[in-house]
């Protein structure tokens, strides 16, 4: 989880994204895309096709938060809920 897309660009390797080794969404669970430039620049799209972002979000952050040493009950947790506590779990 980033704070901000430019963290996020900072972090990934250009590698990995053209190996498809990342699931992207922002904190509205719109799904993104990330891509890489020829000069092997990475960079974030937006997807223009409704997708499902929503619930495949929630459902990464409800296994995320169910695993570790320290699991939390996400049970009945709306999205924004799922984000500031697995925020708080960083």
């Amino acid at each position: 989880m980033f704070d901000s897309a430019s963290d996020l660009i900072a972090w990934v390797e250009a590698i990995d994204v053209k190996e498809g080794a990342y699931e992207c969404y922002d904190s509205e669970g719109r799904q993104l895309d990330l891509l890489v430039s020829g000069a092997d620049q990475v960079f974030i799209e937006e997807r223009t096709v409704e997708d499902a972002g929503v619930e495949a979000l929630a459902k990464l952050l409800r296994e995320s938060l169910a695993s570790g040493r320290v699991t939390i009950d996400s049970r009945g947790m709306d999205l924004t809920s799922l984000i500031e506590a697995a925020r708080r779990r960083r």
